[in-house]
């Protein structure tokens, strides 16, 4: 439904686009600095025991920031926070060995868990900093993604062979950047394999390439010295009036998967998480809140892959 959106800038005889590098500071997605409120209504009647949360890497930071301002509300609460990856906890949630799953996909039907929708997380194609190129169209992406396209010549860069990180098979953002940027086609590039330990490192690593590209979370652009860029899609950067327009494609629903309604102290922790303090600290960490959607922008994205 893009396909009638005429970019900006000035689009050269290859079809590749030129348009101003897209300014980070320009993207109030990132780090909009919000000052979260001291006082938050107090999450019902704290309750006293532990609480586990455990799935995506790219929620952790946010939810370990959510635990430690809940535990300052309901101290009789211990929280604790892994990362060990979205399908392990959905698992454990159904053995009943979790509280809470946090994922970057929909959980499927039959696993039985009951979903609670955190927020939007946009995520960016990014290059080497040697690579002059800002803008790509969905059908070069896909060119790039299925091997057709292999020189940045071929996209109004310079001759040099592009170089593909790809994340591991079992990250989540392989399905979503196949099922929302590439349609629903596959990835067929001989590339470079990232491990699971570095996937969380990928913009660092494309920055310190040459000829490279991969896309990561927008968030991982915050960290301090990255030297890779991020590209537009379409001649569109992730902006929050690009979302919530759904004009800017490459994005999840973030979820939290609970077993049935949950105990106390996850019934606890999800109603925090909806409070002033909560909603700040998710814009902080880069999710924006779900009340800033219209409800048929979410529904282009859900459910979404699954797994």
């Amino acid at each position: 439904h893009n396909a009638t959106h005429r970019p900006k800038g000035t689009v050269t005889a290859t079809g590749a686009q030129v348009t101003p590098t897209p300014n980070i500071a320009q993207s109030p997605v990132v780090n909009l600095g919000t000052p979260t409120p001291a006082v938050s209504p107090s999450p019902g009647s704290c309750p006293v025991g532990t609480l586990t949360l455990n799935g995506s890497p790219n929620l952790a930071p946010l939810l370990r920031q959510v635990s430690s301002d809940y535990q300052g509300l309901c101290p009789g609460v211990k929280v604790s926070v892994s990362a060990g990856g979205s399908r392990t906890a959905l698992t454990l949630v159904q053995q009943n060995q979790l509280d809470i799953a946090s994922s970057d996909l929909s959980a499927l039907p039959a696993r039985g868990l009951t979903d609670h929708q955190v927020g939007v997380l946009p995520y960016v194609l990014v290059v080497s900093p040697d690579v002059p190129v800002n803008n790509l169209s969905t059908a070069q992406i896909q060119g790039i993604y299925q091997g057709q396209i292999t020189n940045w010549s071929q996209v109004g860069g310079p001759n040099e062979a592009i170089n593909v990180f790809l994340a591991p098979a079992t990250d989540p953002l392989h399905a979503i950047f196949r099922a929302f940027v590439l349609h629903g086609g596959l990835e067929q590039v001989q590339g470079t394999l990232l491990t699971p330990d570095q996937a969380g490192q990928a913009a660092q690593i494309v920055g310190q390439a040459t000829g490279a590209i991969t896309y990561v979370p927008l968030t991982a652009m915050q960290v301090q010295g990255v030297k890779a860029h991020m590209l537009a899609i379409n001649g569109i950067i992730p902006t929050i009036q690009s979302l919530q327009q759904d004009s800017y494609p490459f994005w999840s629903v973030e979820h939290l998967y609970i077993q049935g309604t949950g105990s106390a102290q996850a019934q606890s922790y999800l109603l925090f998480l909806r409070s002033a303090q909560g909603t700040g600290d998710l814009l902080r960490f880069g999710v924006l809140p779900l009340a800033m959607f219209a409800p048929d922008v979410l529904a282009t994205h859900l459910p979404g892959p699954e797994m």
